[in-house]
């Protein structure tokens, strides 16, 4: 399994992050050795420009730091999008590299990049319904790209993440069974 996390929280020891931490702990202790992790605001990314230059090919003409992102997309077979939740929608962080997947359109408005793969949406929030929007977008995705779509959310009202075991144990459980579900289907096919 080839994973790929897009980290949109600008705070690398925020709830999100955590979260994304104890999801890729059960990944890897159940056997996923090739995981690729990006810092979406460490990168310099610039938004979409919508000149649809990339109609027919799959490729961006801004020279920026998403064009080490696009092959690792393609190549992934789950990918994690993990976002702090600021007025009721993911961050900018976020918003810009979903943006800039516009490069990665195919005929008809599909997005064969992600076609078939794993999704997991990490979401957190300080109210309740503000994941709303997102989530909700997330979901389309299914019928859409036909993505397998898992999410895990919290809502930091209550304090620090890594003070709630149950949230905790929930990402971990996650990436556990989703390493065992490809080990599993790894198997079958030898």
């Amino acid at each position: 399994m080839r994973a790929l996390v897009l980290q949109a929280s600008p705070r690398k020891n925020g709830n999100t992050a955590t979260l994304v931490e104890r999801f890729l702990v059960g990944l890897t202790e159940e056997g996923a050795r090739d995981v690729r992790e990006f810092w979406l605001n460490d990168l310099d990314i610039r938004p979409c420009q919508g000149c649809f230059r990339c109609a027919g090919e799959p490729s961006c003409i801004i020279d920026d730091d998403m064009q080490q992102i696009y092959p690792e997309i393609v190549a992934a077979d789950l990918v994690v999008f993990a976002t702090p939740i600021y007025w009721w929608h993911m961050n900018a962080q976020m918003k810009l590299c979903i943006d800039r997947m516009t490069a990665l359109l195919g005929e008809g408005d599909t997005l064969p990049a992600l076609t078939g793969k794993h999704v997991v949406l990490v979401v957190t929030y300080n109210f309740e319904g503000c994941a709303k929007a997102t989530k909700g977008m997330f979901s389309d995705f299914e019928s859409w790209i036909n993505v397998k779509l898992d999410v895990i959310e919290y809502c930091s009202r209550e304090g620090h993440v890594s003070g709630c075991e149950s949230k905790l144990k929930e990402a971990f459980d996650l990436g556990q069974r989703l390493a065992q579900e490809w080990t599993d289907v790894d198997e079958d096919n030898e």
